[in-house]
């Protein structure tokens, strides 16, 4: 309850979010987040949707956003980069420790 969401980016959310019995904010009084679902227009193409977002009687994000703010195949690039510099990074340590240990009498 009364917690603060923008640019967050929901896709594909069937069953949208579950906040009926509370009251959240869904902008930051300039910016809202990215529903898939959304069919607002962006007549002046700031970003921002020219209708709130109605999520129920209790909560809207009256600064939908037209974009998403993480594009959806960034998160499955960015998990193998991070695996291969996590991986590329012990290699180096073992490389550069084993060849230390190895040559201290």
């Amino acid at each position: 309850m009364n917690n603060t969401f923008y640019r967050n980016t929901v896709i594909n959310n069937d069953k949208n979010v579950e906040s009926s019995s509370s009251v959240n904010f869904w902008d930051n009084g300039e910016e809202g987040n990215y529903w898939s679902d959304y069919n607002g227009t962006d007549s002046n193409g700031d970003g921002i949707g020219d209708i709130p977002y109605i999520i129920d009687e209790n909560n809207r994000d009256n600064f939908p956003l037209m974009k998403q703010t993480i594009p959806e195949f960034l998160s499955w690039t960015i998990l193998p980069l991070v695996l291969a510099v996590a991986l590329f990074s012990v290699v180096v340590k073992r490389k550069l420790y084993g060849q230390s240990f190895q040559n201290n009498p």
